[in-house]
């Protein structure tokens, strides 16, 4: 019996012996996540809205001069569609866009008697984008094809011989920010050319070119990015 007990003791002090010892090693640190960089492939949907301006100008033939004085100006918003592709910092794709808007600039001078309205119903826009990605920023520069439909508008009696879908070029950039997960915000400018148009006047039975070469937008948008990854 005393042989039991002294073989327990010897055990107990042995296993003591062993987590003091246990206690004195040195402790692993905890693993600590990696962190991904943010990565911007994939395809998104948004939508966008800003404002409209620019300059409207005409040549009126019977009035032997021009007019630059009138101020395009308007909001407009609608959705977007898009698609990324990310290789190292630099981030390529490409984007579709289409606004309604109430853009309009009146012209009392000399374009009619006693003058005429141009209003752009809606904007859209074919882009390529360009951008360097910091992580969850991207700073890009954009551009494509523009397109409006465009209608001029004979004062008082309302005539609209100029009612058309106009196309162009636009050009410009932005920044974007992915704040959430798939979700990102952006902010950009455009500036859009749309050469110009002949339309027949009534009123004077002659053709009044108009200049639609200075229009510019800026706007704010919300993206939801599909096939994210990290």
């Amino acid at each position: 019996m005393k042989k039991l007990v002294a073989a327990l003791a010897a055990i107990g002090a042995l296993g003591l012996a062993n987590t003091a010892s246990a206690a004195d090693l040195p402790m692993k640190a905890p693993l600590m996540p990696v962190a991904v960089p943010y990565n911007w492939t994939g395809i998104y949907i948004g939508a966008t809205f800003g404002g409209v301006w620019g300059d409207w100008s005409y040549t009126n033939p019977a009035a032997a001069f021009n007019s630059a004085t009138n101020r395009v100006s308007g909001v407009l918003g609608g959705p977007t569609l898009g698609f990324n592709w990310q290789t190292g910092a630099w981030v390529f794709g490409v984007e579709g866009d289409w606004s309604w808007s109430n853009a309009k600039a009146t012209d009392l001078s000399g374009c009619s008697a006693p003058g005429c309205e141009t209003d752009y119903r809606w904007f859209a826009t074919v882009r390529g984008r360009v951008g360097y990605a910091f992580d969850h920023f991207l700073l890009y520069v954009t551009g494509g094809g523009a397109f409006a439909r465009n209608e001029q508008t004979f004062l008082p009696t309302g005539a609209d011989n100029g009612r058309a879908n106009i196309g162009g070029w636009t050009f410009g950039g932005g920044v974007e920010w992915a704040f959430w997960q798939n979700w990102s915000v952006k902010a950009e400018y455009l500036h859009m050319d749309f050469g110009d148009q002949t339309i027949f006047n009534p009123a004077i039975a002659l053709n009044i070119v108009h200049h639609d070469k200075n229009l510019n937008i800026a706007r704010v948008g919300l993206n939801y990015r599909f096939n994210w990854m990290q």
